[in-house]
Formats: C-alpha cells, structure tokens, sequence
C-alpha cells in the first residue's frame, strides 16, 4: 500500500549511523546518500525509508507507531540489539 516514508531529522549524520545499523540487521542498506537525506531499500534508487534534514524535526505526536517487518527472531533480536548499540532506547525488550 505504501511507497515510503520519509522522516524528518534534526541530525542527518546521526540518523544516520541508527539506521544503517538497525536496518542493516535486517537486510536493508543505503540506496542513496545526499547531502540533506539518506534513502533505504533493498535494491538502488528503491527508496521504502527517507531521512530528510529537517532543522525543526520534532518527534511524531501520539499514536505513532511504526514497525519493520522482520524476516525471522534472530532479526528482530539483532535489530533490537543495534538499535541500543546505536544511542536508541526503549520501552521493552522486542
């Protein structure tokens, strides 16, 4: 149903080394890489996940939720795993 999505935020270079991370784990990587925003997929110039410097970025408002699927548990630990090795936080465990 979705193309994409794009998020805004404050530090592109931070972003960033989140999602290469946390995407990573579960098989996505970059598929562009420009000075104001950073595209994720599977296969180049395929954006599913866009990260647009926006200066002014705010955290999304109640009731946002979003959520990756995961081709298998191992994925899901992995990804948990490097989004804290990255500077995330929770509110429980995966």
């Amino acid at each position: 149903m979705l193309h994409h999505l794009s998020l805004g935020v404050r530090d592109l270079p931070r972003a960033g080394r989140f999602y290469d991370a946390t995407l990573g784990a579960l098989g996505y990587r970059r598929v562009f890489d420009g000075p104001e925003s950073i595209g994720y997929g599977l296969v180049d110039d395929q954006d599913l996940l866009l990260l647009n410097l926006t200066p002014d970025a705010g955290p999304p408002g109640d009731g946002f939720h979003l959520a990756f699927a995961a081709p298998s548990e191992p994925a899901v630990q992995a990804f948990h795993a490097a989004g804290m090795a990255a500077g995330g936080t929770d509110n429980g465990g995966p």
